[in-house]
């Protein structure tokens, strides 16, 4: 495995962990790894996490996944050889020292042939609902659901460990999920479902050269062929069909002369024992081993192909906030006098609600900024920060700026202990328009400003005056602790309810 994708993976373990944001955001090794680092943005993600000191943990519950898949997958392999040896032994010795060479064809080829055809049609077919944007079910099905298994199984197992085994088995789960999670891009599951099925076949077509090669050369066998419902002709036509390869390759075909000196029921059921025997083993090389193995190597060439491609999804809240860390690290405050702050032009687009599965918080001069951010129900957010000076603001957008997917909206919280002036509403619109996201502004601190006799009704209508001018597309007044107790579909739909889409 290389690196690259062993941090992927350790990336894709690590946002699922209940403590992501604390693994990840306080790690300052890693965080100083990544602001070292040159590269794009994943490339420098990716540097944060191999570098964190979850790493080695996530690391450990890789390696120890993989210890076990590879395991299963020797003892597949064994018990497949095992199959085709005892396939071959059974097909060579049911009738004592005569073997019908059309019935040992379709045991030991025949069925590999079918099947082999068969995964053709569902690669093709895979291949096109891909292109058509559909679902891999063949593929996604068996390895799906033989990662959730594996994931089911050391979930049960948790309750029986210690706590400091209970976290291990917790990061192999994890593990698990994030290997499930990286295998259907991109359809990196159909080749390697395709790898192991190859493979395994491989297995069985040496289980059974093996067999064959041995009893062929220690013991004596005479061959026949012969047909019931089928014309003479059309039985060898089928025989000599498999010969045609083997001949054009220079190998031991047999021929019409053979076929009617070996006719069960003939003269001399023991001609051409040699040949037939050469045959046989032909046979099983050129239609049953190196097929496997030729669409074997494909499809392990076909999986690192897609492996190296493989990006890391950023628009994650977890890797958004990252990527923000960095650019607020990286912004240096102005320098020099404060320009005198422009009234709005003209209030932002109202954008509908953008492609990112998380939101960004802003805090605009709380009184209460010491508490900040405010920790709200299994929401998946960036915080932007606590904007109470112009440095403050400028890092703040360009954090909104260094985004890379949308957030669906930006949630600003401001004080009614405020009085909403012209900066105020600069600011608003500056954050909506970087942002390029509806925006719902939360009026908090209500207590505090009505402990200074100010009227909270009158507050309010200035504050939603100064909203639309601004083109803040929903107000609603409530304390943190109110806001934190709403989930992420709350806030939504307070957008939705203003006719944001």
């Amino acid at each position: 495995m290389s690196g690259r994708l062993k941090a992927l993976l350790i990336a894709e373990a690590l946002r699922r962990h209940p403590d992501a944001r604390a693994l990840l955001l306080d790690d300052t090794a890693g965080a100083r790894r990544a602001r070292e680092a040159r590269g794009d943005d994943e490339h420098r993600l990716l540097q944060w996490v191999a570098h964190s000191a979850a790493a080695e943990r996530f690391g450990a519950a890789l390696a120890a996944v993989g210890w076990w898949l590879k395991f299963t997958l020797i003892v597949l392999l064994v018990v497949v050889f095992a199959g085709g040896y005892s396939t071959a032994a059974s097909v060579l010795t049911r009738t004592g020292t005569t073997i019908n060479i059309v019935e040992a064809m379709v045991a030991l080829i025949g069925v590999q042939l079918a099947l082999l055809l068969l995964w053709l049609v569902f690669l093709a077919a895979s291949l096109a609902g891909r292109r058509r944007g559909g679902a891999d079910w063949l593929t996604g099905g068996v390895i799906g659901h033989a990662l959730a298994w594996l994931g089911t199984q050391s979930a049960r197992r948790l309750a029986q460990l210690s706590l400091q085994e209970r976290a291990a088995q917790t990061e192999r789960r994890l593990a698990v999920s994030a290997l499930r999670e990286v295998l259907f891009r991109d359809g990196l599951d159909r080749w390697v479902l395709g790898a192991i099925t190859h493979a395994a076949w491989l297995a069985f077509a040496l289980g059974a050269l093996l067999y064959s090669v041995v009893s062929l050369s220690v013991a004596q066998y005479d061959f026949v062929w012969g047909t019931t419902i089928l014309a003479d002709d059309a039985a060898a036509r089928l025989i000599l069909s498999l010969g045609w390869l083997p001949d054009a390759l220079g190998l031991p075909a047999p021929d019409r002369a053979l076929l009617e000196a070996t006719r069960l029921g003939g003269e001399a059921p023991g001609a051409g024992r040699m040949a037939w025997g050469q045959f046989l083993i032909v046979a099983l090389v050129v239609y049953a081993l190196l097929p496997r193995l030729a669409f074997g190597l494909l499809c392990l060439l076909q999986a690192w192909r897609v492996a190296r491609r493989l990006r890391l999804d950023q628009g994650h809240a977890l890797f958004q906030e990252a990527l923000l860390a960095l650019r607020q690290a990286e912004t240096a405050p102005p320098a020099g006098p404060a320009p005198t702050i422009p009234a709005p032009a003209r209030a932002p687009r109202r954008a509908p609600l953008g492609r990112g599965d998380y939101f960004v918080l802003v805090g605009l001069e709380l009184d209460e900024a010491g508490h900040w951010p405010p920790r709200g129900a299994q929401w998946r957010v960036v915080d932007a920060g606590h904007v109470g000076t112009r440095a403050e603001m400028a890092a703040a957008l360009a954090g909104l700026r260094s985004l890379s997917t949308p957030p669906r909206f930006v949630l600003a919280v401001a004080s009614m202990a405020r009085s909403p002036d012209r900066g105020a509403t600069v600011r608003l619109v500056d954050i909506g328009e970087t942002a390029g996201a509806p925006l719902l502004l939360v009026l908090a601190e209500s207590a505090a400003a009505q402990a200074r006799g100010i009227d909270l009704a009158q507050r309010e209508r200035d504050w939603r005056t100064a909203a639309g001018k601004a083109g803040v597309q929903a107000v609603r007044v409530l304390d943190t602790e109110a806001l934190a107790a709403l989930d992420q579909s709350a806030l939504e739909q307070a957008l939705r309810e203003s006719g944001v889409g």
